[in-house]
């Protein structure tokens, strides 16, 4: 999906990642390294810390830590940077994808060095996918392009806004 949407780099900090999915972490970044494909991946160790052996109870994995990591470790190689979880998208609603609806933004706001967008949910205990989307999600093999629906209620930005910024 974040390929879909403008992605040139895909960063996932690895807590606990399976060895189902790590499998295809690799693939992905094999992928890229051998040329093969233009999504890079790049998949770093997020260990949390330990005193005495016994894990620190951080706030939700360290999470303000990991993207500050982000942030700077990649802030001279890239020219935006999103953050989000893995369930969730900053969807353009009147732009092809995030390289125009970044381009209008700045347009309008020039010298900002981020945006915020507010949420929202997917309705997904719909009994089938949104109907005209049914081939485009069987042949990215993603569910979550066939949800088109969602909630009314839009979250306030304050409590679950999601950033793109200029590093």
């Amino acid at each position: 999906m974040s390929r879909l949407l403008g992605a040139c780099r895909v960063v996932l900090y690895n807590n606990s990642i399976g060895p189902n999915v790590d499998a295809v972490l690799r693939w992905y970044i094999r992928e890229w390294e051998e040329g093969r494909d233009t999504l890079e991946v790049a998949v770093h160790s997020w260990k949390l810390p330990r005193v005495l052996g016994q894990i620190v109870d951080t706030p939700y994995y360290a999470q303000l830590a990991c993207i500050d990591d982000c942030l700077h470790r990649y802030r001279w190689t890239t020219k935006y940077t999103e953050f989000s979880d893995l369930d969730e998208f900053i969807i353009p609603l009147h732009h092809e994808g995030w390289t125009e609806l970044l381009s209008a933004l700045e347009k309008q706001n020039p010298g900002n060095a981020g945006f915020m967008f507010c949420s929202t949910v997917f309705v997904k205990d719909r009994p089938i996918l949104s109907c005209g989307f049914e081939e485009e999600a069987t042949q990215c093999r993603s569910s979550i392009l066939g949800y088109i629906q969602r909630e009314n209620r839009i979250l306030p930005q304050r409590d679950r806004g999601k950033l793109i910024v200029h590093p």
